[in-house]
């Protein structure tokens, strides 16, 4: 297989920018150059803080109340439109059982 050195370089040269700035950072400037485990544990806590803080996780309501009932009543009366289109275009439907079929012989 592959060096654990060899996964970390391959690893820091694929990361998105932020994440490349991220380790470089944590790092004091240079990732690539520190001690291999240090790299490894230092990519093991940013995957594991990411999954606990980062925008998918973060699920506190940021929508001001005034958006909210502005969206409500969006949406209320989108409700409305689509109930009368509806209603416009029902047609009256019998039901039809067996002994209403005539067969013919």
């Amino acid at each position: 297989g592959f060096s654990k050195e060899n996964l970390l370089s391959t690893l820091y040269r694929g990361v998105l920018p932020k994440y490349r700035m991220l380790l470089d950072t944590a790092s004091n400037g240079y990732f690539m150059g520190q001690d291999v485990d240090d790299g490894l544990l230092l990519v093991e806590n940013i995957a594991t803080s990411d999954g606990n803080y980062n925008e998918e996780y973060d699920r506190s309501d940021r929508g001001s109340s005034l958006n909210e009932e502005k969206l409500k009543k969006e949406i209320k009366s989108l409700n409305d439109k689509f109930d009368k289109m509806i209603s416009g275009q029902q047609k009256h439907v019998h039901f039809v059982c067996e002994d209403d079929v005539v067969e013919e012989e």
